[in-house]
């Protein structure tokens, strides 16, 4: 009789539990925002260049990350100016130790501009991590033009995939 009631509560618990998970609310967190003039948080957006990357007019290449406090700096050779480039974020914060983030920088501007300029590309890092400190991240950024994929770690590192 006993182990009856048992199965009849853990019974009862599961469905509690499978109701309660099932008439939450889905999280507005997913959806798509901007974040700053050149920032996006969008996962759709970020897989979508990931999953269409080829070299074609307005094209560029990743010369250099640096960060300096929450500004991350991506100088790029080729496009027109600045302010053609946008940044993308997955919209995912990974604390692993240490945590990353994925970024795709990809050139609005279609036109092919001295392909010798380099051009720096600003990123508040602030508006993606909120309080936490910058430098405890490894921040991954793709290029959205081609097949290319750079790493800034920790200690300042850069690795070029």
């Amino acid at each position: 009789m006993k182990r009856l009631q048992t199965k009849l509560i853990y019974c009862a618990l599961i469905a509690l539990l499978g109701f309660s998970v099932s008439s939450c609310k889905k999280s507005t967190d997913n959806a798509d925002s901007t974040l700053d003039a050149n920032l996006l948080k969008s996962a759709q957006k970020y897989d979508a260049l990931i999953s269409e990357r080829e070299a074609k007019q307005g094209s560029f290449e990743i010369e250099n990350l640096s960060r300096s406090g929450n500004i991350l700096t991506i100088t790029v050779k080729g496009g027109c100016k600045e302010e053609d480039f946008n940044v993308v974020w997955d919209g995912s914060v990974m604390f692993s130790s240490p945590g990353q983030i994925n970024l795709v920088l990809y050139n609005d501007g279609a036109d092919d501009c001295d392909t010798q300029e380099q051009l720096n590309v600003k990123v508040n890092l602030a508006k993606i991590l909120g309080s936490h400190n910058p430098q405890n991240f490894i921040i991954n950024v793709a290029n959205g033009s081609k097949k290319e994929d750079v790493s800034l770690g920790t200690n300042g590192s850069i690795v070029y995939k």
